[in-house]
């Protein structure tokens, strides 16, 4: 397959919108930027389309997918919004937050489940090409399922050219980690099912109280909670204290290690990645992930961040793409 290479830079944004779309109208599949990471969509009512995305990404189908919107009255038609909704809605979008609604579509659309995902991303590119193609674009990141997200253009060039339709290339990426998610399709609850770019202390303050669901069945309404996920090639070693990283060391001695986290360190590395502050690692994680991931190293040792603020999301990827709980 030849893929359709798009850039801002080269063309006319509402040319290569229109190109798009029409990609996407033909039952095709395109990649395109968010301010989270890029997403990888289709038309959400074209099922010919939404199945290639499993296809494309190995993705399991019981995996649900987000619905990007351009509009509020594009998510009416989709679910059922109630007051404490709207509120989030208007506070909040658009921005890295995706609600969990009671879904008004049929259950074919919406991958079997009684809620569809549904989130308005703040970026222009996105935005334009919902509003013009007038359905909402369903659209996981842009990654082959279980590896590292992809937050800049050449990250997606390597990971589906000749394997898409279409790429919009839209840069870097602003925050480099996946959406929040929250169901909050009862009345005045608000459950967190994904941390993410939004921290449960950005929805705290201005009055909206996070719950921690109890229930795996509820998890399930989101995209990204059921398996191993952004995982490197190579094995990942997670530490939260200099006990823990000593420990580490002493495992894999004679093994060549890259090293990522918030503080340095005095044991041997070959790579060593250093991040300012949790803003910065959560928007370099990927790609530090993919950086280390094709060096000459055997091993890859990174820092656990506390589980508050930022470092929730952080410390979520991390955990999945080590497929070891804590």
């Amino acid at each position: 397959m030849k893929t359709l290479i798009l850039t801002p830079e080269k063309e006319k944004l509402e040319d290569i919108i229109a190109k798009a779309v029409s990609v996407l109208r033909s039952s095709g599949v395109v990649v395109f930027p968010t301010e989270t990471v890029y997403g990888i969509g289709a038309d959400a009512f074209n099922l010919t389309a939404v199945n290639k995305i499993f296809e494309i990404k190995g993705r399991a189908k019981d995996n649900p997918l987000i619905f990007h919107v351009s509009s509020t009255t594009m998510v009416e038609k989709l679910a059922h919004i109630n007051s404490f909704a709207k509120k989030i809605v208007k506070t909040f979008w658009p921005g890295p937050l995706t609600l969990v609604l009671k879904s008004k579509v049929d259950r074919k659309y919406s991958f079997g489940l009684d809620t569809v995902a549904v989130r308005m991303p703040e970026n222009y590119i996105a935005l334009k090409l919902i509003e013009s193609l007038d359905s909402p674009v369903v659209a996981p990141s842009a990654n082959i399922s279980g590896k590292p997200s992809s937050t800049d253009f050449i990250h997606v060039y390597n990971d589906f050219n000749g394997k898409v339709d279409c790429i919009i290339d839209g840069g870097k990426t602003v925050y480099g980690i996946e959406s929040t998610v929250i169901d909050v399709s009862e009345e005045n609850v608000c459950y967190l099912l994904r941390p993410g770019a939004f921290s449960v202390e950005d929805l705290e303050e201005k009055g909206i109280k996070v719950v921690l669901p109890e229930s795996n069945e509820l998890k399930k309404r989101s995209p990204g909670t059921r398996y191993r996920h952004y995982a490197p090639d190579k094995p990942l070693f997670l530490f939260e204290n200099e006990n823990e990283l000593a420990t580490i060391y002493e495992e894999i001695k004679n093994k060549k290690v890259g090293y990522m986290g918030l503080f340095d360190t005095n044991f041997k590395t070959s790579e060593k990645i250093v991040f300012k502050n949790l803003v910065e690692y959560a928007k370099m994680l990927f790609a530090t992930l993919r950086y280390l991931d094709c060096k000459n190293i055997d091993v890859i040792v990174a820092e656990l961040p506390s589980n508050k603020g930022l470092g929730r999301a952080v410390r979520d990827r991390l955990l999945r793409a080590s497929g070891v709980s804590r």
